[in-house]
This record gives structure tokens, sequence and C-alpha cells, in this order.
């Protein structure tokens, strides 16, 4: 192969969104290690709590601050600030959310190829994504966590996830969510 400024160099504004990330650098890139994507989080909007049977994973908090739990409920729970690098072990449930003003923005760093197929997958939606999701990528989302997360630190969304509230069925958002789910 040969390396041209075109192959290795990847600038700001380059990459390939997709629902919810922007696929900086494919793990085929790489010798199939690793991939590198960027997110971000706007304020009172959680990531869905969720864990991966295939990959590691690292942020990279690149401005803002967020709000990790990391373990399932009753986990470890602490703030990660601009700088800092969050370690997300397979196998082991994590979330992070945004209360803070100003967007979040960071970098994750999956072992593998794994992540990118269920990041690639969002473009079709990211609850068709997620309902696919443990089946296809090993990775499983638990939404009755999520909405102990969104009551419990008053958050108003699901990053990835646009969601009409106020035309759902049901009372509680747990009802809510499942009849938003019916509905795909």
């Amino acid at each position: 192969m040969a390396y041209t400024a075109n192959t290795l160099l990847i600038k700001p504004d380059e990459g390939e969104a997709t629902d919810s990330m922007v696929v900086k650098v494919r793990a085929a890139q790489l010798g199939g290690d690793f991939s590198i994507m960027e997110g971000s989080i706007d304020k009172d909007q959680l990531l869905a709590p969720h864990s991966h049977v295939h990959e590691d994973q690292c942020v990279f908090i690149i401005a803002g601050e967020i709000e990790f739990e990391v373990g399932g409920e009753g986990g470890e729970r602490f703030t990660a600030p601009a700088g800092s690098y969050v370690i997300k072990p397979r196998g082991i449930p994590h979330a992070f959310w945004n209360k803070r003003d100003e967007q979040v923005r960071y970098i994750e760093l999956s072992g593998g190829r794994g992540f990118e197929g269920f990041t690639d997958s969002t473009r079709f939606g990211a609850i068709r994504a997620g309902m696919q999701s443990d089946e296809k990528f090993g990775v499983k989302f638990y939404m009755d966590y999520a909405l102990r997360l969104m009551k419990q630190h008053g958050l108003t969304s699901i990053r990835g996830v646009q969601m009409p509230w106020e035309q759902l069925e049901g009372s509680s958002p747990l009802e809510k969510l499942r009849s938003f789910i019916r509905a795909r």
C-alpha cells in the first residue's frame, strides 16, 4: 500500500458519519486492532447503558465533562473532565450522560471491528440497531436501567434516539418507550 497524505491524514471535518458517531479510523486501517470514532452528547442527554461482549473501549473527553456509571446499577459513578481517559472493559455495563450546559465531545477507541458494525447499523435508526445489537454485534442494552438513570438525574433524551414523547401512548416512560419500539 502506498502511503500518502490522503491515506494518513484525517482532518477535523472528515470521517464517516452515522446516526450516533463519526468513524474517523476503521479497524481495517489499523491491522484490525481498534477503531477510532468521535461523538458528542448534548445537555441532559444519556448514552444508554449497555455492555460489549467482544471489545474493550476507552473514551477520551475532548471538551466538557461527562458523568459515568460503570458496572451497572450500584456500580462505580464518577465525573470525567476534559482531558480524561475512561476505560470501559468488555462485559461490564456502562453509561454516561451530560449535565453541563455545553455539548461534550469525545473520542471512542474500540478494540477490534465489532463496534464499528453496530455504529454503521445506526444509519438505519438507533432503535432498530439496538433491537438487533445483542445478536448481531454483542452489544446489549439495558433500557429499564436507562429509564432509572434518566429519572434519577433529570435527563431528557437518549443519545441517538429521536423520540416523539408527547405522541406516545402510555403513562410511564417505560410504557412510552415500549410503544415507540412497537411502532417501528
